[in-house]
């Protein structure tokens, strides 16, 4: 598949990367050129990872030594769990941001994780502009490439122009 998003040999993390959107998510951003570093509980069936960890992310220290094995500059981040929790995402994402030189973060979130993404898109825009943050909601009954594509979308470079969206889904 021709690079037409923007992920040709950027750096991408995939947490909840073993759930099916984040497999989904996966397969599509190998597919598009990245290099994808996965973090779940356990090693999603994708041969092409740059790197695999193992965990979920439920505290700082892991989430530490998660981002200590994949380095120090990230061009996206998703959030690809099966439920949100929004007490993650925020760590998480205090420690990706620092990282990212331009990047965009994405989720599926819940309706509250849709307030948390405006807020977190206008303190972004205030504090490091060149990072975005992005997206889907929760829905019911989406097959996982229904949940992927609008979350690859959301963080590519054919989103450059979009923060503090959180997309419903039919």
């Amino acid at each position: 598949m021709r690079d037409a998003l923007g992920y040709a040999g950027k750096r991408v993390i995939v947490a909840g990367a073993a759930s099916e959107v984040g497999l989904a998510t996966v397969e599509i951003l190998v597919e598009l050129g990245a290099e994808v570093h996965a973090i779940a509980d356990h090693r999603p069936e994708q041969p092409a990872l740059a790197s695999f960890t193992d965990s979920d992310l439920g505290d700082p220290g892991r989430i530490e030594s998660a981002f200590a094995r994949i380095g120090s500059v990230v061009n996206a981040f998703f959030d690809c769990h099966a439920t949100f929790d929004l007490d993650r995402l925020q760590a998480i994402t205090e420690r990706v941001v620092p990282l990212m030189v331009d990047g965009a973060i994405a989720g599926v979130v819940s309706a509250a994780g849709a307030a948390w993404v405006r807020e977190m898109a206008a303190t972004l825009l205030a504090t490091t502009p060149s990072v975005r943050v992005n997206g889907v909601l929760e829905g019911s009954g989406e097959a996982p490439y229904e949940v992927a594509w609008p979350l690859v979308f959301l963080n590519s470079t054919r989103a450059s122009g979009l923060t503090g969206a959180a997309l419903p889904l039919r």
